[in-house]
């Protein structure tokens, strides 16, 4: 009897060390699944912040991709009216019938006639576009380098209007009569035309200071006068040229300062802030010899970045030939 009591109160507290055992693993368990639990929460809350800070910089990005595709549209509709302007000038120039200055002095006119065609030659063509004010503005840069390079005494003045008044007679000599086409030089017809334009479809990385910014793909390059793998233009004739540049930099530490460059001289800069997207756009007219060079290149800040896929462009083309 004894020793089954005995055995009995073995299995007993057996059992209860078992219960107690078993209570201390389950609350092991539970602990370990609320730990996993609450890094799961976490986590899920992690992803969910990054998630949403991803939505913000993707909506981002294709306001900043509707506002590039805006300018673009505004650059491309600006190039189309210095074309359209620059055409209907030659159409206006080449209708003209009155003829030159040395036309007009050899003619059978009489001095007053002479004298009126001459200011009607002169004179800005109303229909055109802001292009009909070259040959004002020419004859004022041609007045200039007159005064600059000849020592000989000039009678005839710009007035405020563009027109070429006369302090002489008509019967003036042929010096004279030459400065009254003041104009002539600097408005020949163009051989043969300069154009280019090229754009940036591979992204540029690691740009140091004074490096060249190159345009891979070349869309036009009349004349010849444009070199895609180093980015450079160069002026197959002198004349006055119009440049545009339009520069997209990505999300950097660093600013990027990226210039319009002629014969290494700073012209025009372009700004982009750093760490967001900004396209900046730049448009000069230049004075550019034969031989001369026009490049875009980085200036202040080195291991630029600039974007390519067609957010990038360089064009130019020529205005009036000089020689």
């Amino acid at each position: 009897m004894k020793s089954l009591t005995a055995l009995v109160l073995v299995i007993l507290v057996h059992g209860f060390n078992a219960e107690k055992d078993f209570t201390l693993r389950l609350k092991a368990l539970e602990q370990e699944f609320a730990t996993k639990l609450q890094q799961d929460d976490l986590r899920i809350k992690n992803l969910e912040e990054t998630v949403k800070g991803q939505q913000m910089v993707l909506y981002d990005q294709w306001k900043t991709i509707q506002q590039l595709n805006d300018r673009l549209e505004t650059q491309n509709n600006i190039i189309k009216r210095l074309v359209d302007g620059y055409s209907s000038v030659q159409e206006n120039k080449d209708s003209k019938s009155i003829g030159t200055p040395d036309d007009i002095m050899d003619s059978g006119l009489s001095r007053t006639d002479k004298k009126d065609a001459l200011r009607e030659l002169n004179e800005p063509t109303k229909e055109a576009s802001f292009f009909s004010n070259q040959q004002r503005i020419l004859n004022y840069l041609a007045q200039k380098d007159s005064h600059e390079t000849s020592t000989r005494g000039a009678n005839w003045t710009s007035t405020n209007d563009g027109r070429i008044d006369s302090h002489d007679t008509l019967d003036a000599d042929e010096n004279n009569r030459e400065q009254l086409n003041v104009g002539a030089k600097y408005s020949r017809e163009i051989t043969r035309p300069v154009a280019f334009t090229a754009i940036k479809i591979n992204s540029q990385t690691g740009i140091g200071v004074n490096q060249n910014i190159v345009f891979d793909s070349v869309i036009l390059n009349d004349g010849g006068g444009f070199n895609a793998y180093h980015g450079l233009f160069t002026a197959p004739v002198t004349g006055y040229y119009l440049f545009s540049t339009t520069i997209l930099h990505t999300p950097h530490s660093q600013e990027l300062h990226a210039g319009i460059m002629h014969k290494g001289n700073l012209i025009a800069m372009i700004h982009g802030f750093v760490n967001v997207f900004e396209q900046g756009t730049q448009t000069v007219v230049l004075k550019v010899r034969t031989g001369e060079q026009v490049w875009i290149g980085n200036r202040d800040y080195t291991n630029q970045y600039v974007y390519g896929d067609y957010y990038s462009s360089f064009s130019g083309f020529l205005l009036h030939q000089l020689e």
